[in-house]
């Protein structure tokens, strides 16, 4: 595959939707208010990469020239059925350097993180898929500034299932990566944590699991170079019902907490940030019953806060105001903290405009708004066009601008293309 990129400018609409409203209050939700004036955001840039076939970016990386490094997966390689994908763009969104991957002799690799290290190489993280057995293992790989390998290394079994959450250089310049492992049946996973020096040698691995479907999706360095991480247990009974758990280790790998903060709600968390004073935000769905619909449940989009130690402060939820009757909302994907009580999220919106109108067509439109620390919406767009876009994430850069990142259909080269859209605020 061939370096190139392709440059559109997304049209967007900016979305002016009046919401119920409710005061928020602690471990309950409430209707966000929403309040456009505030704030307004542009599309400097919307730029795809990829080749014939499918394409997508997981993770961004700023750098200091106003460039990034990206990572995911492409098929548009020879011989791919998805490998693992690292691209380098200059501060115009240029590709410099590209390079693909390929697990340990398997298809559908996935390279999910891209982290910095001290001297300007960058560890890219995933998991490595073996086709034939799906089972698969967590995966590392130290690319210097060129985008060449200096190691790659593979962790776990592959006769047992591992899947990727998260990882993590901390101060000490060792990595944490974190994931699940199968624990019996698809309904019963074990969290991983896999703790690796600079040069990608093990120095401990350790597991927790209660017998449930457990998921790490939170990660943070603590004192002395331990790390602590927060579980996400779905009920093997009811699919749609999650509690919390807060795991730490010391920098030996031994546990030295666990607390189960009986937080259990319905729904699904699917991004998760730190704030400075120790709470952390995360985006995701809630599972309600819909009045207008006799009480049938339905997902809405919602972002939570919770303090230090998991207890839920706030929920606010996020439900769209319908062109269409045949839209409905679906997850928020990414959230980012901006500082001063402000926070960025991404996620899709799911429709089907019927035959009469314009040939039973289906699509997903990114949404993307900026909140005030009351759950107010200060702005917001749709962006999109007649394909499907699905967020992976959002990052800010050092000028200020941000990166919203994932996945077209609507545009490029291929049957989806990675995607990444430079938005500037500009009141």
């Amino acid at each position: 595959m061939t370096n190139r990129f392709v440059y559109r400018l997304s049209q967007f609409v900016i979305i002016a939707a009046i919401l119920s409203a409710c005061n928020a209050s602690e471990n309950s939700g409430s209707m966000a208010v929403s309040d456009n004036s505030k704030a307004s955001w542009t599309v400097i840039s919307d730029k795809t990469y990829g080749g014939a076939e499918n394409d997508y970016f997981t993770d961004i990386l700023p750098l200091p020239d106003g460039g990034f490094i990206a990572t995911g997966s492409s098929d548009s390689f020879e011989d791919s059925n998805g490998n693992g994908w690292v691209i380098r763009a200059d501060a115009d969104g240029a590709v410099k350097w590209e390079n693909s991957f390929a697990g340990a002799g398997g298809d559908v690799d996935i390279l999910y993180r891209v982290l910095p290290m001290p001297n300007g190489d960058v560890v890219v993280t995933g998991i490595a898929i073996r086709k034939i057995v799906g089972n698969h293992d967590l995966w590392a790989i130290r690319i210097d500034g060129d985008g060449e390998v200096i190691w790659e290394k593979f962790f776990g079994d592959m006769k047992v299932q591992q899947d990727f959450s998260d990882a993590l250089v901390l101060s000490n310049g060792n990595l944490v990566l974190i994931g699940t492992t199968e624990a019996g049946t698809w309904q019963q996973a074990d969290c991983l944590v896999v703790v690796i020096d600079p040069d990608g040698n093990t120095l401990w691995t350790n597991t927790f699991g209660d017998g449930d479907m457990n998921r790490s999706f939170f990660l943070r360095e603590i004192e002395a170079a331990g790390v602590e991480f927060w579980i996400h247990t779905r009920d093997s009974v009811d699919i749609n019902t999650y509690s919390q758990w807060v795991i730490q280790f010391d920098s030996e790998g031994n546990q030295t907490l666990k607390e189960d903060q009986s937080n259990e709600f319905k729904g699904d968390i699917r991004d998760m940030k730190p704030l400075s004073n120790g709470d952390a935000v995360a985006a995701g769905y809630v599972v309600v019953e819909d009045e207008n619909a006799g009480g049938e449940l339905e997902s809405v989009p919602a972002v939570l806060r919770f303090d230090k130690n998991l207890n839920q402060i706030w929920q606010q939820l996020y439900r769209l105001e319908k062109t269409h009757k045949w839209e409905k909302s679906h997850e928020l994907d990414a959230i980012l903290p901006l500082g001063g009580d402000r926070y960025l999220i991404a996620g899709s919106v799911t429709g089907t405009i019927p035959a009469e109108t314009n040939g039973s067509t289906f699509y997903d439109d990114l949404r993307f708004m900026e909140i005030g620390g009351d759950g107010r919406v200060m702005a917001e767009l749709s962006l999109g066009g007649a394909g499907k876009e699905k967020a992976h994430g959002l990052k800010k850069m050092k000028n200020g601008d941000v990166l919203l990142f994932g996945q077209t259909s609507s545009k490029g080269s291929g049957k989806s293309d990675g995607q990444v859209i430079r938005l500037r605020r500009t009141h």
